[in-house]
């Protein structure tokens, strides 16, 4: 079975146990995590992603010239509630009448 985006990264990133890793460069993301290469604004890393809803992460956007992402740690756990953002279909189907 393979590995989930978000489990690829914590195994190249290894957070210690307070949810703190090493800056973990673009340029590592080759071979066996060539996944998570950072197309369009790196989707597995996002605010509403899984991996930013259980953990804080920081990005550097200052090795390089332009506003592309250089660099990404996570910066501990996320210590406030997160909420699910999508809306359930029934209110969806509700209001599209």
């Amino acid at each position: 079975m393979s590995k989930s985006k978000k489990e690829l990264f914590l195994e190249l990133a290894q957070p210690d146990k307070n949810g703190v890793s090493r800056w973990v460069s673009a340029t590592e993301f080759i071979g066996k995590y060539q996944g998570l290469q950072l197309g369009n604004g790196g989707s597995w890393c996002r605010n509403n992603s899984s991996l930013a809803k259980e953990f804080e992460l920081e990005f550097d956007k200052r090795q390089t010239p332009g506003n592309s992402i250089d660099r990404i740690r996570l910066n501990g756990y996320k210590t406030k509630c997160v909420f699910n953002q999508s809306i359930r279909q029934d209110i969806k189907n509700y209001y599209s009448q």
